[in-house]
């Protein structure tokens, strides 16, 4: 308080000294004012007298002219003799400091702006060692009738000491302050009258009261009247010199209580009264708090201990128990006092168990992992006990101190496993008797049973198959038609909360039919969580065969319907990919292309428009099936094929250094009418098929004439690879659907098993045969054959043109196109310019019912599938609101059988499915806009 007193004490002489420069400045321009007048020379050369005398520095200046002045002593305070430096109206940016050029600069909007009179400022300015040194500036501006400025006089007066120990003074009370207020106790000072006088941040926070509304409190209004006395009689002891640390309650004004450690050193002025207490405040409330809490804690984990039916101890890191619940007490048939003596946790295991415990206890004392064992216990009377030990290290601040866990008495579970031996042994012979096999899924350890009775219903005799047997491969004997009923089962996951009872077929191993009867029975725990899944099966053939042929026929139905949505998915997904990869070929056709280049860019459209073939005989498997697929006869050249397969397949030869091998028959003719397509889909899939299991060596495609009549002729075709080849047992299933010869190489040939099937299909599609020989290690040979009729044509040797290349009239039409993909924006809009169309492309149905209003349209393009709304609910919102319309084309990669229909019976005039051409594009819009042209 004495350093803050002395601080005021110089500011008031700073004060009086800028008092007396102002009455100085004042004289100065007074006696300047004088010099203006021409008869008083006189008072001239007492105003130059007074500017030498003065102990001030000052300058002058003159706003009209700019010109500056500066008395002796204004270069003295500077250490400059007047030669060294002449003052001039840019000395401010020079010597003063770059931190005080603003202040300056506040100086100049005073005068000019603010129109003052009179201003104070201090600065620093460098002097001539280029050290800086405070100066209090006092100004007086002069003005004319029109209050504009004309002289400003400024008297200069060095402040640095005066600065400097006010700078100290500060800087001292601040780290003083600064310390008292850091502390994370609170100090405060309370006098002989119980009067709060002092107190840091730490002291308000406890008390809860700002600085400005403690100071002056009495501790009265903070304590019990029981409390207050307390107080008063430390005060007594103080006055007596004593020293003090104690704990009290005060009471905020908020109502909060606070428990506080108050350490109390009594203080004395010089002539030795008591003039109060230094104090320290301590809050102790939060650990007054979780003394309480750790004590009801303590207690509280003690009784749950003792309600649990189970074995809940902790020991030391020696084994000797700390705590054992009441449970444990009486399951051992020990007391506390027992405890209290002191039980190692090795007195309660057998010799047996004694060495595998120790061994366990420090390992876990060692490692820190948590051990889940069983051991056989021994109870106080030498009995014994089957126990289940979960336990875990205690630590505090990362020391290990002991272990903590849970044991609980198995021995009802053990006696119950051994009833279940007994009850299983008891269920195998009687399913054995009722020919009903079973398995059970163990939710908990994700385990699966199954019984011998189980397999033999499935004709299995196999062990290695027995031994890895799996649901996924029951899921292969259960016919077709009829997996969706068993996926239901394994795939619910427990959804089901009842029993529940299924009827499907199978295909036993010998590929009989069998008509099973499943019953899945859920157990569950105590909690109602299901634990266990029993499913069983029953051979029924004889009794629901005519039952289930009616339920085949729905259930087939069902299959199919999936079946069809699944393809329509996969076609509309790979649709329109290859819209983008059709398109820009197409583009690139109709470029200037090197001989090399055509033909890439003919390969890339070939294999493009054969892959829309394959997806278009995928998405056509269900009309296959019903024996509706057509075939489409065309002329061709079996050699042409061979070498368009070929070149599909070229970088896999390569890549697995595999020689391709062209053998033909010269007696084949070299245009022959067939259905090109699906030959050309056929030894695609088989010569794939080839390259897939074959590493190295060589695969052949050899083609013979092996029957002729007339113009009708039989051809056989051959793929013979090198390749893993097929065990005898397996060959059987290569052209099932869905079925994988070798479960083991889908780990590395991924497929889903239909390209086989379908090729089968395919061949029988065209009255030929299929057919495969094949050996272990040695290779295969895949063959089929097909009818066709010979013609006398010879094969063109050239390189056609694609239909893009066609020169069209410019149809000059404003098209408004629909479109959400980036990709089938921008290849229909290129299609669409190329032929003279002006396009407005909207990224969804509401931005084209937009644009349709701002602009006349000659035809709409609409995509179905769009964010925000698709394309039928935005023709149903046009035709809704408009009763002339231009035709509306759909446009989507949706093409399975029934779409277009469907489509245009929701307002559509036109559909096209994608990918679309330039020539499928153009002929849409020749048909509908030639009327209107006309």
């Amino acid at each position: 308080m004495k350093n803050i007193f002395s601080n005021k004490q110089i500011n008031n002489k700073i004060k009086t000294l800028e008092e007396q420069v102002s009455r100085l400045t004042k004289k100065i321009v007074g006696l300047k004012r004088t010099t203006n007048s021409k008869n008083n020379k006189n008072e001239t050369e007492r105003y130059r007298l007074a500017l030498l005398a003065t102990s001030e520095g000052v300058i002058e200046i003159d706003m009209i002219t700019n010109e500056y002045y500066a008395n002796p002593r204004f270069y003295q305070l500077l250490g400059f003799k007047k030669t060294e430096f002449e003052i001039e109206s840019h000395f401010e940016n020079i010597l003063i400091h770059p931190d005080d050029v603003k202040i300056l600069k506040k100086i100049k909007e005073d005068i000019e702006i603010k129109k003052k009179k009179h201003y104070v400022a201090e600065f620093r300015i460098k002097n001539k060692n280029d050290q800086y040194i405070w100066m209090s500036c006092n100004g007086i501006v002069v003005r004319n009738i029109e209050n504009k400025a004309i002289k400003v006089i400024e008297t200069f007066r060095d402040i640095t000491k005066q600065k400097e120990l006010e700078l100290s003074l500060v800087k001292s009370e601040e780290k003083y302050r600064s310390l008292i207020d850091s502390q994370s106790e609170g100090i405060g000072f309370i006098d002989e009258s119980e009067t709060i006088t002092f107190a840091n941040p730490e002291t308000e926070r406890i008390f809860g009261l700002p600085s400005n509304k403690l100071i002056g409190k009495n501790m009265k209004e903070f304590l019990s009247e029981e409390n207050y006395k307390y107080i008063v009689s430390q005060t007594n002891l103080r006055k007596n010199g004593i020293k003090e640390i104690y704990e009290i309650e005060i009471i905020q004004p908020s109502g909060k209580s606070k428990n506080i450690f108050i350490t109390s050193t009594p203080k004395f002025d010089k002539q030795k009264h008591f003039i109060g207490s230094l104090c320290i405040f301590r809050d102790i409330t939060e650990n007054k708090l979780l003394q309480n809490t750790l004590r009801e804690s303590e207690q509280r984990f003690k009784e749950l201990a003792d309600l649990l039916p189970g074995i809940v101890f902790e020991t030391d890191i020696q084994g000797n128990f700390t705590f054992l619940n009441q449970k444990a007490l009486e399951l051992f048939g020990y007391s506390e006092d027992d405890l209290y003596k002191g039980i190692s946790v090795f007195q309660l295991f057998t010799k047996k168990d004694n060495p595998k415990m120790q061994t366990n206890f420090m390992k876990l004392l060692e490692r820190g992992k948590i051990i889940y064992r069983e051991f056989v216990a021994q109870k106080k009377d030498n009995t014994l006990m089957p126990v289940l030990v979960h336990a875990n290290v205690i630590k505090i601040k990362n020391k290990k101190i002991g272990i903590r866990g849970i044991a609980i008495d198995i021995s009802d579970r053990n006696k119950w496993e051994h009833e279940l031996i007994q009850s299983k042994s008891l269920l195998s012979e009687t399913q054995k008797m009722a020919k009903i096999g079973s398995f059970e899924y163990d939710a908990l350890s994700h385990q699966l049973i199954f019984s011998d009775s189980f397999f033999n219903i499935l004709e299995i005799n196999d062990e290695a198959l027995k031994n890895n047997f799996t649901l996924f491969n029951y899921l292969i004997y259960v016919h077709v038609d009829d997996r969706k009923i068993f996926e239901k089962i394994y795939m619910s996951e427990f959804d089901d909360t009842e029993d529940s009872e299924y009827i499907y077929r199978i295909l036993d191993s010998k590929g009989k039919i069998k008509y099973i009867l499943s019953y899945t029975t859920i157990l569950k725990d105590i909690n109602n969580d299901p634990i266990k899944l029993i499913f069983t099966i029953q051979d029924v053939t004889q009794q629901k065969i005519n039952d289930e042929l009616v339920k085949n026929a729905e259930l087939a139905k069902q299959t199919a319907q999936i079946k069809q949505q699944l393809l329509a998915n996969l076609s509309h997904e790979i649709r329109t990919p290859m819209n983008g990869i059709m398109g820009m070929s197409e583009f690139l056709l109709n470029t200037k292309l090197n001989t090399n280049q055509l033909d890439y860019v003919s390969t890339i459209k070939k294999s493009t428009e054969s892959l829309l073939n394959v997806i278009n005989e995928i998405l056509t498997l269900t009309r296959l099936e019903k024996g509706k697929m057509k075939l489409i006869l065309n002329e061709f050249s079996l050699e042409s094929i061979i070498n368009e397969v070929k070149s599909l397949f070229d970088s896999n030869f390569i890549e697995k250094n595999i020689k391709f091998i062209i053998e033909t028959s010269n007696k084949i003719p070299e245009i022959i009418i067939a259905d090109e397509t699906h030959i050309k889909e056929i030894i695609i899939n088989l010569i794939s098929n080839a390259v897939k299991f074959t590493k190295n060596g060589s695969i052949t495609i050899k083609s013979s004439l092996i029957a002729e009549e007339n113009s009708n002729i039989v051809v056989k075709i051959e793929i013979i690879d090198t390749g893993i080849g097929i065990s005898k047992e397996n060959i059987d299933n290569v052209f099932v659907k869905f079925m994988q010869v070798d479960s083991s190489l889908t780990k590395t040939n991924q497929g889903i098993g239909l390209g086989l099937a379908i090729t089968k299909e395919l061949v029988e599609l065209m009255e030929g045969e299929i057919g495969i020989e094949s050996e272990i290690n040695k290779g295969s040979n895949f063959w089929f054959t097909f009818n066709a009729q010979a013609t006398d044509k010879k094969k063109e040797l050239n390189i056609s043109v694609a239909a893009g290349t066609i020169d069209r009239p410019n149809l000059n039409l404003n098209v408004l196109y629909a479109e959400d993909i980036f990709i089938n924006q921008k290849i229909v809009s290129m299609m669409l310019n190329n032929i003279g169309c002006n396009v407005d492309i909207a990224y969804n149905g509401v931005e084209a019912l937009e644009l349709f209003e701002r602009s006349k349209y000659d035809i709409i393009i609409m995509d179905i599938q769009m964010p925000v709304m698709d394309g039928i609910t935005a023709v149903k919102e046009l035709r809704k609101n408009h009763s002339s319309l231009p035709p509306i084309i759909g446009l989507s990669a949706n093409a399975m059988e029934g779409d277009a229909e469907h489509y245009m019976s929701e307002g559509l005039d036109d559909y096209i499915s994608k990918p679309v051409t330039s020539q499928m594009l153009y002929s849409k819009l020749i048909k509908w806009t030639t009327p209107l042209k006309s």
